[in-house]
């Protein structure tokens, strides 16, 4: 805990520190400067460019973080968020609509930096490995019962993949918009309810028995479905 000599007691000749005090919110502000100053350290060598939104946004990630290593995501407040990095809940506002929104753009943040990068994997594939890599902060936040959950998020994410998968397995052939989405939301229902049921249970099996089961029966099921209702 860094001490702050904050206060001063004051002769007729000159200005005496007394003994230092802990003040919390030099703390909050000067934990914060350690971030920033880590960040640059980090950068090192680098060519990186981030605004002073992204910095705060950044900020803000590795805060929940940490809160959410000590208390469950439901039971952690905007209010605890900003006062912890010493910022105001205005601030957080500006940036974010409510927490579960943070929660997804940390998600998107660091998943994006990750897609893409191997060439040889499917986004579901890289998903899961990414979810398992992260998983104290992931069990978290797919067990959250909060309205606009990362869940939800996911569900998107996902349809896009399934329904891109769809238009690789028809090749030349045609199928009816409508039939497209339907597919490809049930599939991503199944895909989401199952990623959510991994985490509830801890995440204890590893990404490659977690994808290959569910992947084979998925994958086989949406060949049979397009074929099923296809025209050429």
């Amino acid at each position: 805990m860094l001490m702050i000599n904050h206060y001063f007691s004051m002769s007729s000749r000159r200005i005496k520190p007394t003994a230092p005090v802990k003040h919390p919110k030099f703390t909050q502000i000067i934990n914060n400067r350690r971030f920033l100053d880590s960040f640059e350290e980090m950068s090192k060598g680098e060519v990186i460019t981030l605004a002073k939104p992204e910095l705060t946004k950044e900020l803000m990630a590795k805060t929940l973080k940490e809160l959410m290593k000590r208390k469950p995501l439901d039971k952690i407040s905007v209010q605890e968020i900003v006062e912890a990095c010493g910022l105001n809940r205005k601030t957080f506002y500006y940036h974010f609509r409510d927490k579960q929104a943070l929660v997804s753009w940390i998600f998107d943040h660091d998943y994006a930096s990750l897609t893409d990068l191997n060439q040889d994997n499917s986004t579901i594939d890289e998903l899961v490995e990414h979810l398992y890599n992260n998983q104290e902060f992931y069990i978290a936040a797919l067990t959250s019962n909060a309205q606009n959950n990362l869940r939800e998020h996911l569900f998107k994410i996902v349809n896009d993949a399934i329904t891109d998968n769809i238009s690789f397995l028809l090749g030349t052939n045609v199928m009816s918009p409508k039939k497209t989405s339907m597919i490809a939301h049930y599939f991503s229902h199944a895909m989401v309810g199952s990623i959510t049921e991994w985490a509830k249970g801890g995440m204890k099996t590893s990404p490659d028995e977690q994808i290959i089961d569910f992947h084979q029966i998925t994958q086989d099921c949406l060949e049979f479905m397009v074929n099923k209702y296809s025209k050429k």
